[in-house]
C-alpha cells in the first residue's frame, strides 16, 4: 500500500516516521518546506492524509480537484474541528473521504505520540477499515458523526491546550518572586496522576471545592493588584467550582 502525506508539519512528520517504522511506502509533499511533488503524491498514493492546517485545507482540496486522477482514492484530514464536508468535492468524484482525528497533543515530532492513543474517524466504511489496518497495534479508533468529533476536539482542548495555559500563568506568577517551575513539579505530577487513576471529578482540590471564602477573597485581593487578567481567570474559575454563581 502508498500512502501519501500532504504537509509537513509536527504532526505530518510525526506520522510520516511511525508509517515508516511499519515498512510502508510513504511519500510526502509540503510547500512551505520544499519537499516532494504535489501530484505525484497524490497520483501515486491509495491513501493521502491532509496534515496541513485547517485554514489551508480547503486550498489543498481545491489543488487535487484539479489533477486527472483515473484511479479511486481515499483522502483524509486530521483536523478534529474541520468538518468531513471539506472533502465533499472529492466525494462527488467517485473518491473514499474520511476524517481522523488522533487524541493527542504534537508539541513536537514523535512518532511515539501517534502510539497507544483514541482517534475518533467519521466518513467512508471502506477507509475505515484501511486506517484499522494501517494502524493496528497503535490507535484505538472510535466511529463516529461528524459533528461528534467537534466536541471530542473541544475537550482536548479543555484537556490539553487550556490546561497548559493555566500553567503558564501559573509560571508567570512564580517569575515574579524569582521563582521556576521545579516548585511546582511535584503537585503538577501529583495532580495529573491523581485524575488518571480516580477522574477528575474526585480529584479536584482547592479552597473553591471546600468553600473555603475567605481565602478565595484574599487571593482576589492580592491579584487585583498583582494582575487583573489572573484576578479575571482566577474568579471565573472558583465561581465555576462553587457552582453558586454569587458574586465573591
Amino acid at each position: 500500500m502508498k500512502i501519501g502525506i500532504i504537509g509537513f508539519g509536527k504532526v505530518g512528520a510525526s506520522l510520516f516516521d511511525l508509517l515508516k517504522e511499519k515498512k510502508l511506502k510513504v511519500n510526502v509533499y509540503s510547500k512551505s518546506k520544499k519537499k516532494g511533488n504535489f501530484e505525484k503524491v497524490v497520483k501515486e498514493s491509495e491513501v493521502i492524509f491532509i496534515c496541513v492546517k485547517d485554514d489551508i485545507i480547503p486550498e489543498v482540496v481545491r489543488k487535487i480537484k484539479k489533477l486527472k486522477i483515473k484511479e479511486k482514492k481515499h483522502f483524509l484530514h486530521l483536523s478534529g474541528a474541520t468538518s468531513l464536508t471539506v472533502l465533499d468535492t472529492l466525494k462527488r468524484k467517485g473518491h473514499n473521504t474520511g476524517k481522523l482525528h488522533p487524541v493527542q497533543t504534537f508539541s513536537k515530532r514523535d512518532k511515539n505520540a501517534f502510539k497507544k492513543i483514541y482517534a475518533t474517524f467519521s466518513g467512508n466504511e471502506e477507509t475505515f477499515k484501511i486506517l484499522k489496518k494501517i494502524f493496528q497495534g497503535d490507535l484505538k479508533i472510535i466511529k463516529m458523526k461528524d459533528e461528534e468529533q467537534v466536541l471530542v476536539h473541544i475537550a482536548c482542548v479543555f484537556a490539553s491546550n487550556f490546561s497548559v495555559y493555566l500553567l503558564i500563568k501559573a509560571e508567570e506568577i512564580l517569575k515574579e518572586i524569582n521563582l521556576n517551575m521545579e516548585v511546582l513539579k511535584p503537585i503538577i505530577k501529583t495532580s495529573f496522576e491523581n485524575v488518571l487513576k480516580f477522574g477528575p471529578s474526585n480529584s479536584l482540590t482547592g479552597p473553591a471545592k471546600r468553600r473555603d471564602i475567605k481565602t478565595i477573597k484574599r487571593h482576589l485581593k492580592v491579584l487585583k493588584k498583582f494582575k487583573k487578567d489572573l484576578f479575571l481567570i482566577y474568579n471565573y474559575i472558583s465561581k465555576k467550582i462553587l457552582k453558586n454563581g454569587r458574586k465573591i
